[in-house]
């Protein structure tokens, strides 16, 4: 039984450039169908050229930015209906480099619990070792590079729209094990994945690295962390503390290495004063100009 008998995918798309027809290309033809969904303003060009001789994709111009939440669940709904029980859900800057993640019994897994196998983007991530030795047991993974189980995916509540961007993968991770779950990795990269605009700093006599983000993606960071805190802290305290420690990382290196550190702290505060307020949703430009 090949994985396109059952597997569905769905591809995110922001702005997108060309790259993201190589990216693409390296796992389309493991899918019975490929449910391009764009949050641009416009319909790209690029993807309804490429798309003229693929009859297994489907490309869906949004119009409008609808934040991630939405398009998951709308391409999910897609596969559904259509008779999918997994969907490969993956960003525009990801692309496999090894196709072990379509090789497993996926079947097998359905009975064994499983709701997600992700594609590794890190070498050997930590995890308790799964009955196949190639797959960890782990507590949340990002978004892309996932093969979701689509009855867990409406079982236990789709994607949270109100988060918009930031913390939705892992919010969803959460409530997975809450229905006891089991998300699995691969125990080698089987992923490529940029996780943001990288520039270098000085720090003491060291030059270090640094991931930077904008502004606006500070702002769902911390309303975001701030929510699940809220929700989960008592249910997953250790969880809750990691992506406490995580963000305040994030805060740390704006105080330290970012310039336009007052745009920055702006927007902090934009982010806790919604979350207090239940504000969640797409941030409101007009509130740069208040």
């Amino acid at each position: 039984m090949t994985t396109r008998n059952f597997l569905a995918g769905c591809t995110v798309l922001f702005n997108a450039k060309l790259d993201v027809l190589n990216n693409i290309d390296t796992y389309r033809s493991k899918l019975g169908k490929l449910f391009i969904v764009d949050n641009s303003s416009t319909p790209n060009p690029l993807i309804v050229d490429y798309i003229k001789d693929k009859h297994n994709i489907v490309y869906i111009p949004l119009n409008k930015n609808t934040g991630i939440a939405y398009a998951l669940n709308f391409a999910c709904q897609l596969a559904k209906d259509e008779g999918f029980q997994w969907i490969l859900t993956m960003d525009q800057d990801s692309c496999f480099v090894s196709e072990k993640i379509f090789d497993y019994d996926y079947r097998e897994l359905v009975s064994n619990g499983v709701a997600i196998v992700a594609a590794a983007y890190v070498k050997n991530p930590n995890g308790k070792v799964y009955h196949d030795e190639s797959l960890v047991s782990v507590k949340m993974v990002i978004t892309s590079g996932n093969i979701l189980q689509l009855e867990a995916w409406k079982k236990v509540g789709k994607f949270k729209n109100c988060m918009f961007i930031d913390e939705v993968d892992n919010e969803f991770c959460l409530r997975l094990k809450l229905e006891s779950y089991e998300i699995l990795m691969t125990r080698e990269i089987g992923l490529s994945h940029n996780l943001g605009e990288k520039f270098s700093a000085n720090f003491l006599t060291k030059k270090i690295n640094i991931t930077s983000h904008s502004p606006l993606r500070i702002y769902y960071m911390v309303r975001n962390t701030f929510y699940i805190t809220r929700v989960y802290s008592l249910k997953f305290p250790i969880i809750i503390l990691e992506r406490l420690y995580t963000l305040s990382k994030s805060i740390i290196k704006i105080i330290f290495f970012y310039n336009q550190k007052k745009l920055y702290s702006k927007y902090v505060y934009y982010a806790i004063i919604d979350f207090f307020n239940s504000k969640y949703g797409k941030f409101e430009d007009n509130r740069q100009k208040a």
